[in-house]
């Protein structure tokens, strides 16, 4: 189950009025590999269709496109390194991760959306060789506890709910509900993850800006 098929489901559950918390049937198995992969191609399709001028457009969290893009660019690194139990070498202080990485020209961007894949590419092939023993190994994602599993199922929905908020800003495609920013809860990213990982740690994304 990826992103996109998960808030299908989640839509009709909403509209069928079903009780909070009631289940809706059989838990769906995720592949963590599969759905980080699909949710990143998904990305990666919508990047394909910017111009220009589209990267100067204006998020939700106040930042351009290229900004945000040079932050996914850090989180594809801290992820890889996460699931490889590396430390990470980048500043894990402030808000949205690599903002303040002078090795990433937002200017550049052929080379920013480049450099986006290659590190998604990485994330993609130590995935796809993680055993069942390693993915349920327990890894550390800004300074919190979780499995390499559930450490992809959440970025596949942080990739997720950045593409929506790219399409948002530069209007292509279908927009997103308004949901807010700010605050503890993210709250589409809060219910779809822990619907697809019960066990997963609500702090991975509770940050208000990126997990």
């Amino acid at each position: 189950m990826t992103p996109a098929t998960l808030r299908a489901s989640a839509l009709r559950a909403a509209a069928d009025r079903r009780a909070p918390g009631r289940a809706v049937g059989d838990p769906s198995p995720a592949d963590p590999a599969r759905c980080y992969r699909e949710t990143a191609d998904d990305l990666s399709t919508l990047l394909d269709s910017l111009d220009g001028d589209d990267f100067e457009a204006e998020t939700i969290y106040g930042t351009t496109v290229a900004e945000l893009l040079v932050h996914l660019c850090a989180v594809e690194t801290y992820c890889r390194a996460a699931v490889e139990h590396r430390p990470y070498a980048g500043d894990l202080t402030g808000g949205h991760l690599g903002l303040t990485d002078p090795s990433i020209d937002r200017r550049d961007r052929t080379g920013l959306v480049a450099r986006w894949r290659a590190g998604r590419d990485g994330v993609v092939a130590v995935a796809d060789d993680l055993s069942a023993d390693e993915l349920s190994a327990e890894v550390t994602f800004h300074a919190t506890p979780l499995r390499a599993d559930q450490l992809l199922v959440t970025r596949s929905f942080e990739l997720w709910t950045h593409a929506e908020d790219i399409a948002r800003a530069v209007d292509r495609g279908e927009r997103p509900p308004a949901r807010p920013c700010s605050g503890r809860w993210r709250t589409p990213q809060r219910a779809c993850c822990r619907a697809c990982w019960p066990a997963c740690p609500p702090t991975v994304v509770s940050r208000s800006g990126s997990p």
